[in-house]
């Protein structure tokens, strides 16, 4: 199927059941509770005095507890040994989520201390989104057998686990759930729902959420699209506007040494008081923060390139313009590797210190798209929308295996987690492939 970018704005998602007057209401009352700006400029100097040593979250973890593994959206477990060199497909965890939603598109399985953790629709409710209900469920890693920890009206969206506590989308809140009983523990209020959520982070005691919706007030503010709370009590800390050139893709902020940027936005703001500390020199798409380098997809006048900038700088190392197209999707390390999405010309090989190719790899005659590669220490993955997924010796682009099963039907749906000796990929209607 040919690939197309959901990062492209192909439409905006305006609050019809608001009206104009609600509108300007939330936007006039919004900035009395932290959605303005502490302004600072490239011309004060910002990175001079910032301490950028690249310090993420969950870095060395050896569970997936989020969507892109850590804070810097690495995408890689250093601890996982991943699937076996004849992997198959262990077990499947049935769905019944449809792509018609745009949120679906991108599934967040967890694997956190042997359990895969995911939501799954009550089939009665599949074809009524306004009926939705649907329960959040452990599968064992080993078996596939399901558990069914709690269950809610609505998706459970954009999971997050962290010692006993599920962090989750759920009904335009961000809520946060005993994981062992389901009891909710708090769930956020903030004036304007969040209406596409779209990730969620946890940074010491403070919670990040982003949402994918565009939303602007009667006088054309653009509404806050990054939220951060208080991870004991849900309090609002503050909110800040984003960009309106979002699409569908996950905007996965890249966050360490206490701040934070969100994705196709200059800012980079403090998490704990939200202030705009300093402005990056690009817009950066896909963001990874990996070993104290950002990568990122930026876009020129007619063209997608990748971009290298070193973290404690901002300065830029290499700038990648193929005559390929880079294209959806973040970008996984491996050594002196960078693992790049090439389109329909397959899997790039890019050296990290010159950001010259060192290797160009398709692994399959007709084309699959991905947003998603996942690593280890030696092996990258490449995962497929519709759950196929390849594994590359990044050194010089050889395969290692493909899988590729007849359940693993193309769709626009697609997810991953890598822990342990399992990779988990998504297939088309949500079902969940445990390979190993």
């Amino acid at each position: 199927m040919p690939e197309t970018d959901p990062s492209r704005p192909t439409r905006r998602r305006i609050l019809g059941t608001l009206s104009s007057a609600s509108l300007a209401a939330i936007a006039g009352c919004s900035r009395e509770t932290g959605s303005g700006d502490s302004e600072r400029t490239a011309d004060d100097g910002p990175w001079d005095d910032l301490d950028l040593s690249g310090n993420l979250t969950f870095e060395d973890d050896p569970n997936w507890r989020m969507l892109g593994h850590d804070t810097g959206n690495t995408f890689t477990n250093p601890q996982a040994d991943g699937p076996s060199d004849d992997p198959s497909v262990q077990w499947t965890v049935e769905d019944t989520a449809s792509a018609a939603f745009d949120g679906y598109r991108c599934h967040h399985p967890l694997i956190v201390d042997g359990t895969v953790y995911t939501s799954v629709e009550d089939e009665s409710t599949a074809d009524d989104v306004t009926a939705e209900q649907r329960s959040f469920v452990a599968v064992d890693a080993e078996t596939g057998e399901t558990e069914t920890r709690f269950s809610v009206d609505g998706r459970i969206w954009r999971p997050l686990i962290d010692g006993d506590t599920l962090y989750a989308a759920v009904g335009g809140t961000i809520r946060a759930y005993d994981l062992e009983s389901g009891t909710e523990q708090w769930r956020s209020e903030t004036k304007l729902p969040i209406l596409s959520a779209s990730a969620i982070r946890l940074v010491g005691d403070v919670v990040l959420a982003t949402d994918n919706a565009v939303v602007w007030s009667p006088d054309g503010e653009l509404l806050p699209q990054l939220y951060a709370f208080d991870a004991d009590t849900g309090e609002l800390l503050w909110e800040r506007a984003g960009s309106s050139s979002v699409g569908i893709e996950p905007m996965l902020p890249v966050t360490a040494d206490g701040m934070t940027v969100l994705h196709h936005t200059t800012p980079l703001r403090d998490v704990g008081s939200g202030d705009r500390l300093a402005e990056l020199p690009i817009e950066p798409r896909y963001p990874v923060l990996d070993d104290g380098v950002l990568y990122a997809l930026v876009d020129g006048d007619d063209e997608t390139v990748l971009a290298s900038y070193d973290w404690s700088s901002m300065t830029e190392r290499w700038t990648y313009e193929p005559d390929e197209s880079v294209y959806q999707g973040w970008v996984v390390t491996v050594d002196d590797i960078v693992v790049a999405n090439g389109g329909s010309h397959g899997l790039l090989g890019i050296d990290r210190d010159t950001g010259d190719r060192r290797w160009r790899t398709q692994p399959w005659d007709d084309h699959l798209g991905t947003i998603f590669r996942v690593a280890t220490r030696d092996t990258v993955y490449v995962v497929y929308e519709g759950g196929a997924a390849v594994a590359l010796d990044p050194t010089d682009g050889g395969i290692k295996w493909r899988l590729r099963t007849d359940e693993m039907n193309w769709g626009p749906i697609s997810g991953c987690a890598l822990a342990d000796d399992l990779l988990v990929t998504v297939g088309d209607d949500g079902t969940l492939f445990g390979i190993s």
